[in-house]
C-alpha cells in the first residue's frame, strides 16, 4: 500500500511532464505507471480500513471514512484543481496532486501506528489479566 502511494508521488513530475509534452503515447505510458501505483493502494484499502476500526464500529467507521472522504476530497478536487490551474498553472496542480498523495501516506502511517499501539495495549492487558 505504501509502495503504491510512494509510486504515485514519484510519478507526479514525469506524469505532468508527459501531459505537457502533448505526446499521447508518453501520456499513456505515464498513466499506466500511475494506475499501477493507484491499484497497489486501492487493492489493499478495504482490508486496511476494516482493520482500522474495532469490530463493534467497523461498518460505521469504514462507511463514514469512505463517505466523508469522497464528499470532501472527491467532490471538491476538480474544482480546487481548476482554481489552482488558473492561479499557478499545471505545476500547481501537480503540487496539489502530490500533496494529496503525501497526506494519504501520512494517514497510512498514522493508522499503522495506531494499530500497533492498540495491539500493544491488548497484549499488555492480557499479560496483567
Amino acid at each position: 500500500m505504501v509502495i503504491g502511494v510512494v509510486l504515485s508521488i514519484v510519478v507526479t513530475i514525469p506524469y505532468f511532464l508527459a501531459i505537457l509534452s502533448g505526446d499521447i503515447w508518453l501520456v499513456g505510458l505515464a498513466q499506466v505507471v500511475l494506475i499501477v501505483g493507484a491499484a497497489g493502494y486501492y487493492a489493499m484499502l478495504a482490508s486496511f480500513l476494516s482493520e482500522a476500526f474495532a469490530p463493534n464500529v467497523r461498518y460505521t467507521g469504514v462507511a463514514l471514512a469512505n463517505g466523508i472522504c469522497a464528499m470532501i476530497i472527491g467532490g471538491s478536487t476538480p474544482l480546487i484543481a481548476q482554481a489552482i490551474l488558473g492561479v499557478a498553472g499545471p505545476w500547481g496542480v501537480a503540487a496539489f496532486f502530490a500533496l494529496l498523495s503525501v497526506l494519504t501516506l501520512v494517514g497510512i502511517v498514522g493508522i499503522v501506528g495506531m494499530r500497533r499501539v492498540r495491539r500493544a495495549a491488548q497484549v499488555g492487558s492480557e499479560v496483567t489479566a
